[in-house]
């Protein structure tokens, strides 16, 4: 997302200067003219992407309490019934995968079965994106 720029003031007119004050002044006060639409654009742009971060943060916050979760995860072994969450570690590729399926007995591994199983690595990936806003 691209915030917008805001344009430089002119100077200040100072009570000081009497000479200088009224152009000065006539100057600020044309000036404000785009600077108050210039303001409201950028603080749009900045709400926007802070709305996002605050989603992504969130995302990633989900995310990190699956890698969390996965950290116990034991080695697939053929044949072994799996229950719906259950964790194992393909031993194809050796990442992590979580069941999505009601408990079954697991004869493919999770990494050639993706209709029983999710990667967890994906969870990393999501962590990854949302740091990006900080």
């Amino acid at each position: 997302m691209t915030i917008s720029n805001i344009d430089t003031l002119p100077p200040a007119p100072q009570r000081s200067d009497p000479t200088t004050f009224p152009a000065k002044a006539d100057a600020m006060m044309s000036a404000l003219v785009t600077f108050v639409p210039e303001m409201n654009a950028a603080i749009t742009g900045i709400n926007a992407a802070q709305v996002a971060c605050d989603a992504d943060a969130a995302t990633a916050t989900a995310a990190a309490a699956t890698t969390v979760a996965t950290a116990n995860a034991t080695a697939w072994v053929n044949g072994n019934t799996y229950a719906l969450n259950a964790n194992a570690i393909s031993q194809i590729n050796f990442q992590t995968y979580r069941k999505k399926t009601a408990s079954s007995v697991s004869t493919i591994d999770p990494v050639n079965d993706p209709t029983n199983w999710t990667p967890v690595g994906a969870a990393l990936q999501t962590i990854h994106a949302a740091m990006l806003c900080f």
